[in-house]
């Protein structure tokens, strides 16, 4: 009993952390390595001055950090195809009445890109071609606090807010044991048959998608089949920014659409005549077979299933295969900092 009270602690960091420690592999079963979840942070967000008179201008300046190991957009032929292929840097929400953008496109802003100023839909955006790996870049918003204001005032109450948003290709790796059934049937009778669960490799990215081998592996040859499963999980700190249906303009939703995941099964598996699968065939690879996509409900899709026919052309007494899958998103986190107009008495 002593052993399992200190074991907790260790258990308990093991299992928030998201990192894989050798020998616990018992716990879950599967060994998983997840690498790092967020790849553009904003690294600092500040107003000079934060206090501020009536008619005075100050600045809001963000520092954005790529602290990935990829240029972002990500490049070559892996690179995201199924969504906007730009970086986002957006102040949104600074209480137009009481605080006014200063300057036209080409001025009042800071933007290592392309300014726009939409002062009908009151939002200042920077869009931007790419971030380098652990390259650093500033935009910065001029504002001025309304010359009219009386009372000392805080607005919004929670903070001028500015977005970030950029698009991201995730891969996860899960490898598969199957073992000749006749192979399998002398391990058993010798007594030396062993067990053993799937190796995950969780790609970089907030979204990760997971393929898991639902039986007990090695998998036999003779049983024909296997069920696996897709799970879909937000580990960032922002959310899924993908508009349902392509075109759409609001309504933003925590959906990963058909077109924007694709699963790579090893060729001696395919879909199980007659099985109920939420998957579907498309030109060698797999995709979700509900139209609407997969949601995510806080932060984690259900888990879709799906019977794998094994293909009868296993020679070797036990192979390792391997299954992957690509999900393709845009990813939004946000941020504030206080401002207040202070009267002069």
């Amino acid at each position: 009993m002593k052993r399992l009270i200190l074991l907790l602690p260790i258990i308990l960091v093991m299992l928030t952390s998201g990192c894989s420690i050798p020998g616990f592999e018992w716990l879950t079963g599967d060994e998983v390595t997840e690498y790092e979840h967020d790849i553009l942070v904003i690294q600092d967000l500040r107003a000079i001055p934060d206090d501020v008179s009536p008619g005075q201008e100050f600045k809001i300046i963000s520092y954005i950090r790529n602290i990935g190991l990829e240029t972002i957009p990500q490049e070559g032929d892996d690179g995201i195809k199924h969504v906007d292929n730009k970086i986002v840097i957006e102040l949104y929400d600074y209480c137009r009445g009481a605080f006014e953008i200063v300057g036209t496109e080409n001025k009042g802003m800071k933007c290592p890109g392309e300014p726009k100023i939409d002062r009908t839909s009151g939002t200042a955006s920077c869009i931007v071609d790419k971030i380098l790996p652990g390259q650093t870049i500033e935009v910065d918003w001029t504002l001025r606090a309304n010359s009219d204001i009386k009372v000392k005032t805080t607005c919004p109450v929670d903070g001028m807010k500015i977005l970030v948003r950029y698009p991201f290709k995730t891969t996860s790796l899960t490898t598969i044991s199957v073992m000749n059934a006749q192979e399998m049937q002398r391990q058993i009778e010798e007594g030396t048959f062993q067990s053993r669960g799937s190796s995950i490799t969780a790609g970089r990215g907030p979204i990760k998608p997971f393929i898991t081998v639902e039986d007990q592996q090695p998998i036999s040859q003779g049983s024909g089949s296997t069920v696996i499963s897709l799970q879909v999980e937000n580990k960032g700190s922002g959310f899924l920014a993908t508009p349902i249906t392509e075109g759409e303009d609001s309504g933003r939703s925590s959906v990963i659409l058909n077109n924007q995941i694709e699963i790579t099964m090893p060729p001696e598996f395919s879909i199980a005549d007659g099985g109920d699968c939420n998957f579907q065939a498309s030109q060698g690879t797999y995709k979700p077979k509900d139209p609407d996509g997969i949601r995510l409900i806080y932060g984690k899709s259900p888990k879709m299933f799906c019977s794998m026919a094994i293909k009868d052309n296993i020679t070797p007494k036990e192979v390792t295969l391997h299954a992957t899958v690509d999900v393709e998103y845009e990813y939004e986190f946000r941020d504030s900092v206080m401002v207040t107009i202070t009267p002069k008495i």
